[in-house]
């Protein structure tokens, strides 16, 4: 005879019906005796049923849409002369530089911001917020 709490702890197995047979029939059995953990097993198998039932939404992204201009700009790109192409990819890692640069920056004048108020000079005759 299981207890209550080793019943409760195969609700999933049972409920997925992956038990072997005969710890399939031993929580079945205890279920019918025990009310509490039938009325648990109920509110745990309640919402997975409902979710059984929902059909799987089908995806509605396109990639062949979003990748194709991005192919079709690496295939022109890939056609010019070797000076162009480099100079195009130069610019590109300088602008990915530059907003690494201007990231960088304001996260450091972010944190000085923070690091500075503890040095400030407040009016002592200005009731403070925390008063």
């Amino acid at each position: 005879m299981l207890t209550c709490q080793h019943a409760q702890e195969l609700f999933s197995e049972y409920f997925d019906n992956t038990l072997d047979e005969e710890h399939r029939h031993q929580v079945g059995e205890h279920l019918d005796q025990c009310a509490s953990c039938h009325e648990s097993y109920r509110e745990f198998a309640q919402p997975l049923a409902m979710l059984h039932v929902v059909p799987d939404p089908e995806p509605v992204l396109d990639l062949w849409q979003e990748f194709l201009p991005k192919i079709v700009a690496w295939e022109e790109e890939q056609k010019l002369a070797l000076w162009p192409r480099l100079r195009q990819q130069w610019h590109r890692a300088m602008a990915n530089v530059a907003e690494g640069a201007i990231l960088y920056t304001s996260v450091l004048a972010h944190r000085t911001t923070e690091r500075m108020q503890r040095y400030l000079i407040r009016d002592p005759f200005v009731a403070s917020e925390a008063e």
